[in-house]
């Protein structure tokens, strides 16, 4: 009977080497300790003892210790994997709003859409408030309308009776432009500019 456990003992500890596999020396240690304590079992029992509990108890030590070293075949199978790896997960991104300009929350940009217009009506009423108009519109939209903002102003300078500027600005602006209805009007104007 001895030799028909030892042999499941040995199916057993194979079994459990397969599954995972421990360093040698452990698997060693561990079978060398099933062997010492088998054959320390049937040396002291006597050969002639009929009683079957020595018997038994010899078998509970075997399935004990076969137990113990499927115990420790696993625990250093584990014990020497690598750990899973795991990828990180990103924080996720918050988006947050621009900064408000206090000055563009406060005061509403002034609109250059009709200022032209009304530098325009201006220049017979007030020709003095027409030409802050069209100052404050070079500013505020320097590429908007430049040749009509150009021809506005000599003409407003016409009505304040700056004629010296107005023909300063008249010829700068004819040597400049080639659009002709605003090269007609500064033609019209009080520069008596030529052609």
């Amino acid at each position: 009977m001895d030799d028909e456990l030892s042999e499941r003992a040995r199916k057993l500890v194979e079994l459990a080497m397969a599954q995972d596999l421990p360093p040698v020396s452990v698997v060693e240690d561990s079978w060398g300790m099933v062997v010492s304590r088998v054959t320390a079992d049937t040396e002291r029992a006597p050969a002639s003892v009929a009683d079957p509990r020595p018997a038994r108890r010899g078998a509970l030590r075997i399935g004990f210790a076969v137990a113990v070293v499927a115990a420790i075949a696993v625990v250093a199978g584990l014990a020497l994997r690598p750990p899973p790896v795991v990828a990180p997960v990103p924080a996720p991104v918050r988006a947050t709003p621009p900064p408000l300009d206090v000055a563009e929350t406060t005061a509403p940009k002034p609109s250059t859409a009709g200022m032209l217009d009304d530098a325009e009506a201006a220049v017979a009423i007030s020709p003095a408030r027409a030409l802050e108009l069209v100052d404050r519109h070079a500013e505020l939209a320097p590429t908007s309308e430049p040749e009509r903002r150009m021809v506005l102003r000599i003409e407003v300078l016409c009505a304040l009776d700056r004629a010296e500027e107005a023909r300063a600005e008249a010829t700068a602006f004819l040597a400049e432009s080639r659009a002709e209805p605003w090269r007609a009007r500064v033609r019209a104007s009080c520069t008596g500019a030529a052609p």
